[in-house]
This record gives C-alpha cells, structure tokens and sequence, in this order.
C-alpha cells in the first residue's frame, strides 16, 4: 500500500512539473488513492482496520 501512495504521487510530482502552471493538486491524489484503496478492502478487513484505529483516535483526544 504504501509502495502504490509513494508511485501514485511520484506520478503526480512528474505530470505537475510538465504543467507551466504548477496548479496539480495533491490532496486530490491522496482523496482518490484512499477511495481506490476503500474499495479493494473487503467489509471484514475494513471493520478489522476501523477497530484498531479506533483505539488510536480515542486515546488522542484531547479531553
């Protein structure tokens, strides 16, 4: 996963420095990686992935 995220934006960090502009928007590479990554996770290993991170995202708020 994180060797697609790296190419991904590799691919984004070339196509931008062809651009005269440099208008291309990584946020918009990082939205659509996680929505492709969303969707080859099954519904099992997404509920296994949501209850480890939960405990993360719980233990870090600021109380």
């Amino acid at each position: 996963m994180l060797g697609m995220l790296l190419v991904s934006s590799g691919i984004g960090f070339a196509v931008n420095g062809f651009m005269h502009t440099k208008v291309l928007n990584f946020m918009l590479i990082g939205m659509s990686f996680s929505t492709v990554f969303s969707n080859m996770v099954t519904k099992k290993q997404l509920d296994s992935i949501m209850k480890k991170s939960r405990r993360i995202y719980q233990s870090s708020e600021i109380r």
